[in-house]
Protein backbone atom coordinates (compact mmCIF):
# COMPACT_ATOMS: atom_id res chain seq x y z
CA UNK A 1 0.00 0.00 0.00
CA UNK A 2 1.36 3.40 -0.47
CA UNK A 3 2.61 5.56 2.51
CA UNK A 4 3.96 8.85 3.22
CA UNK A 5 6.96 7.77 3.08
CA UNK A 6 6.59 6.87 -0.93
CA UNK A 7 6.31 10.78 -1.29
CA UNK A 8 10.49 10.59 -0.72
CA UNK A 9 11.19 7.47 -2.75
CA UNK A 10 12.25 7.22 -6.57
CA UNK A 11 8.78 7.16 -7.46
CA UNK A 12 8.12 9.66 -5.22
CA UNK A 13 10.75 11.84 -5.84
CA UNK A 14 9.55 11.82 -10.16
CA UNK A 15 6.62 13.87 -8.99
CA UNK A 16 9.35 16.39 -8.10
CA UNK A 17 11.47 16.33 -10.67
CA UNK A 18 8.87 16.35 -13.35
CA UNK A 19 7.21 19.54 -11.49
CA UNK A 20 10.77 21.26 -12.18
CA UNK A 21 11.16 19.52 -16.18
CA UNK A 22 12.38 22.58 -18.13
CA UNK A 23 10.32 21.09 -21.08
CA UNK A 24 6.98 21.62 -20.86
CA UNK A 25 5.97 18.48 -22.83
CA UNK A 26 8.39 16.50 -20.81
CA UNK A 27 6.69 17.91 -17.56
CA UNK A 28 3.44 16.68 -18.45
CA UNK A 29 4.66 13.45 -19.62
CA UNK A 30 6.33 13.10 -15.90
CA UNK A 31 3.62 14.20 -13.89
CA UNK A 32 1.15 11.99 -16.16
CA UNK A 33 3.00 8.86 -15.64
CA UNK A 34 3.17 10.01 -11.31
CA UNK A 35 -0.79 10.11 -11.20
CA UNK A 36 -0.75 6.77 -13.35
CA UNK A 37 1.05 5.36 -10.52
CA UNK A 38 0.00 6.63 -7.30
CA UNK A 39 -4.02 5.79 -9.39
CA UNK A 40 -3.40 2.13 -10.03
CA UNK A 41 -1.76 1.56 -6.25
CA UNK A 42 -5.18 3.03 -4.71
CA UNK A 43 -6.97 1.51 -7.29
CA UNK A 44 -5.28 -1.90 -6.30
CA UNK A 45 -6.54 -0.93 -2.97
CA UNK A 46 -9.83 -0.11 -3.55
CA UNK A 47 -10.63 -2.89 -5.85
CA UNK A 48 -9.13 -5.44 -3.32
CA UNK A 49 -11.91 -3.61 -0.68
CA UNK A 50 -14.69 -4.14 -3.21
CA UNK A 51 -13.87 -7.39 -3.94
CA UNK A 52 -14.46 -8.30 0.46
CA UNK A 53 -17.77 -6.38 0.45
CA UNK A 54 -16.24 -3.15 1.62
CA UNK A 55 -18.02 0.10 0.73
CA UNK A 56 -15.25 2.64 -1.04
CA UNK A 57 -15.39 5.87 -2.33
CA UNK A 58 -14.23 6.61 -6.05
CA UNK A 59 -10.81 6.72 -6.83
CA UNK A 60 -11.13 10.64 -7.69
CA UNK A 61 -12.33 11.01 -4.51
CA UNK A 62 -9.24 9.68 -3.03
CA UNK A 63 -6.72 11.31 -5.13
CA UNK A 64 -8.65 15.04 -3.95
CA UNK A 65 -8.91 14.22 -0.65
CA UNK A 66 -5.74 12.31 0.17
CA UNK A 67 -3.34 12.32 -2.30
CA UNK A 68 -3.27 16.13 -2.98
CA UNK A 69 -3.33 17.23 0.09
CA UNK A 70 -0.22 15.24 1.07
CA UNK A 71 1.76 16.09 -1.89
CA UNK A 72 0.53 19.94 -1.31
CA UNK A 73 1.77 19.52 2.26
CA UNK A 74 5.10 18.13 1.40
CA UNK A 75 6.24 20.14 -1.84
CA UNK A 76 5.40 23.96 1.01
CA UNK A 77 7.09 22.22 4.30
CA UNK A 78 4.57 22.10 5.91
CA UNK A 79 4.91 20.99 10.02
CA UNK A 80 2.93 17.77 11.47
CA UNK A 81 2.51 16.43 7.90
CA UNK A 82 2.99 12.95 9.40
CA UNK A 83 1.60 9.31 9.26
CA UNK A 84 -0.91 10.88 11.82
CA UNK A 85 -2.47 13.59 9.47
CA UNK A 86 -2.57 11.23 6.53
CA UNK A 87 -4.48 8.50 8.30
CA UNK A 88 -6.88 11.60 9.56
CA UNK A 89 -7.54 12.39 6.14
CA UNK A 90 -8.24 8.93 5.26
CA UNK A 91 -10.43 9.14 8.39
CA UNK A 92 -12.49 11.94 7.28
CA UNK A 93 -12.51 10.21 3.64
CA UNK A 94 -14.70 7.50 4.97
CA UNK A 95 -16.37 9.00 7.67
CA UNK A 96 -16.49 12.48 6.83
CA UNK A 97 -17.49 15.77 8.63
CA UNK A 98 -21.45 16.19 9.06
CA UNK A 99 -20.74 19.85 7.61
CA UNK A 100 -18.80 18.30 4.71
Amino acid sequence: MWTLADLSRPGGVAFFRAEVAPDVDERRAGLRECLERVSSRFQAALDAAAQRGEETPALGRVLDRVVAPLYFRVVFSVPETDEDYARGLVADLCDPPAND
